[in-house]
């Protein structure tokens, strides 16, 4: 992004992009943010042109820090798409093949619809199966992902530490 060669792989006709728009907005970012002699920056540009792309960023509201990176990744994949025309594939199912040639089928299938250094750099698969409980007929399938949710586990046990500090601050606690 500093040294600007991602204007070679702007894809502007992908439909699923921003036109590049994205990539730009975000290059300018971080270009601000690393040559900067300030000691802080506004990205106030940056912020108004993602509630622009999506309307689930308009306002000041919070918002979830994973929804944002999300999008980003997303929309910087499809900005910088190196695939013009995206073939129909149809993924096909496990029949009994080993997890590792399946899991190659999948990949290369979703290189063949999306290719760019975002998918290069931040994507990863994830390998789901269900299994039918009546005849044990399993099928997997191996789906990109750009981010992964992990359920953090609850516990029942709750420790909180408790500090009593009386009206006469002359006794100890």
């Amino acid at each position: 992004l500093l040294s600007k060669k991602y204007l070679n792989d702007i894809n502007t006709t992908n439909p699923l992009g921003l036109g590049g728009k994205l990539a730009n907005i975000f290059s300018n970012t971080v270009i601000d943010l690393w040559t900067t002699k300030q000691s802080a920056i506004s990205p106030s540009s940056f912020k108004n042109a993602i509630a622009k792309f999506n309307d689930q960023f308009t306002g000041n509201d919070q918002h979830d820090a994973q929804e944002l990176l999300g999008f980003l990744l997303s929309g910087l994949s499809e900005d910088l798409n190196k695939i013009i025309d995206k073939p129909y594939i149809e993924h096909p199912d496990s029949d009994g093949r080993p997890d590792r040639e399946l899991a190659d089928i999948w990949w290369k299938n979703h290189l063949r619809r999306e290719f760019s250094i975002i998918v290069a750099i931040f994507f990863g698969q994830e390998k789901s199966t269900i299994t039918c409980s009546e005849c044990g007929y399993s099928s997997a399938r191996y789906e990109p992902f750009n981010t992964l949710t992990i359920p953090l586990p609850e516990d029942d046990l709750r420790v909180a530490s408790v500090e009593f500090v009386g009206k006469d601050s002359r006794n100890p606690p």
